[in-house]
Order: C-alpha cells, then sequence, then structure tokens
C-alpha cells in the first residue's frame, strides 16, 4: 500500500486491540508493518466475534494492511532469528508487561545494539515505572480510571462505558503520533539514537480529556 509512509518498516508483536491499532495506523499510510504472533492461537482478537462468514471482523479491522508471521520469543531459537530481523526494521511496537521482552533476552540495551536507530513503541495499561506498572488492563479500566465513564451516559446515572471500547482507540492514536514525533526527529538528524515511547494507556485517554478538570470549579 503506498502513503507518505512507504519504506517504513514497522515490527508488530503487540496483541489484543491498542497497541495493534497503532502499527494499523502507521500501515494505513503505507507503512510496511509485519505482525508477529506466538505459534498456536496467535493474537487473541482472532477469536473475537462478530463473525461473518467464519471470519472474525475484529480482526479484519484491527490488523488491516499487514503481513503475518508466527515466531515464539519465549523460545532461544525465536529470539535468535528475531535478532536477525530486526536491523530490517525502523519500529517495534510491544504491549507486554513490562520486563518481559529483558526476561526474554530483549532487553532496549540489547536491541539498540541491534539497531541503533530503533523506535521502540511500548503500549502498557500504567506505563514502565510507578505503583501500577505491573497490572494488566484492558479499554474499560482506561475509560474508567481516565474518567471517560463519569462524562458518558445521564446526568444523574451512574458512570457508563461507551458502547465500543473507546480506551483503546484512543491509546492507539496516540501511540502512532508518538511514534512519528519520534520518526520525525530520527528524520531531522539521522545521527540520532533510537527511541524508547512508554505508552501509558490509561493517560493516553487522561489527555484527551483535557478541559473537564481543568475548567472544573469543584
Amino acid at each position: 500500500m503506498s502513503g507518505p509512509l512507504e519504506g517504513l518498516k514497522v515490527l508488530d508483536i503487540a496483541t489484543i486491540v491498542a497497541a495493534p491499532f497503532a502499527a494499523t495506523l502507521l500501515a494505513d499510510y503505507g507503512a510496511d508493518v509485519l505482525k508477529i504472533e506466538m505459534p498456536g492461537q496467535g493474537d487473541g482478537v482472532r477469536a473475537f466475534p462478530p463473525f461473518k462468514d467464519g471470519k472474525p471482523l475484529w480482526w479484519k479491522s484491527v490488523n488491516r494492511n499487514k503481513k503475518f508471521a508466527t515466531l515464539d520469543l519465549r523460545k532461544p531459537e525465536g529470539v535468535e532469528l528475531f535478532k536477525r530481523m530486526l536491523p530490517h526494521f525502523d519500529v517495534l511496537i510491544e504491549n507486554f508487561r513490562p520486563g518481559t521482552l529483558d526476561r526474554w533476552g530483549l532487553s532496549k540495551e540489547v536491541l539498540w545494539q541491534i539497531q541503533p536507530r530503533l523506535v521502540i513503541l511500548r503500549a502498557t495499561a500504567f506505563g514502565q515505572d510507578g505503583p501500577y506498572r505491573d497490572r494488566p488492563g484492558f479499554a474499560r479500566i482506561f475509560e474508567a480510571m481516565g474518567g471517560l465513564t463519569y462524562i458518558t451516559g445521564e446526568a444523574d446515572g451512574q458512570p457508563m462505558h461507551p458502547g465500543y471500547p473507546l480506551g483503546d482507540a484512543i491509546g492507539g492514536l496516540f501511540g502512532a503520533v508518538g511514534a512519528l514525533a519520534a520518526l520525525w526527529k530520527r528524520a531531522k538528524n539521522p545521527d540520532a539514537p533510537g527511541e524508547e515511547i512508554d505508552l501509558a494507556l490509561t493517560e493516553a485517554v487522561f489527555r484527551l480529556l483535557d478541559v473537564p478538570p481543568s475548567s472544573s470549579t469543584s
């Protein structure tokens, strides 16, 4: 697919919606995205309903315009093959719990030794550090803790989630913007080192709702 990002190589090892959606947005603008899944079931979105003609519609939407492969990064031979692939990519997108890639022998220092200019987008519920770093989370958590449910629904009713997991889409959008900002910096300065983007998906919802808290009189 042609577009302004044609020639950009993105390695997507993330699962479910938010981080893979960031990769999809880059693919929509022409980036060449390779999505790597664990052997077996693969990304859990493959099993999400609804289905049409036996195909999961969530999967087709969230992972459009990508190429696909399987690789088990939990095994040494999988890690070695991954390392051989890495120099051919500009961006790595992952959403494992903090420290997971380190345990597999793929710390950011190792990644940058192999590909010094690599942009690493890490998407987690609460970021790479802090008291909640090890807690998992999905869109409903981001929406509730980020304040979106508080402003959704009837004024005198209970907080309400939107009918679609909007928290994931918000996070994916911020992830794509963060990756583009890092790539622009790299384009202006070819000698710039690689960059790590710490995307806390709950904070992405906070950021979208700047106006309500800043205009509150309570």
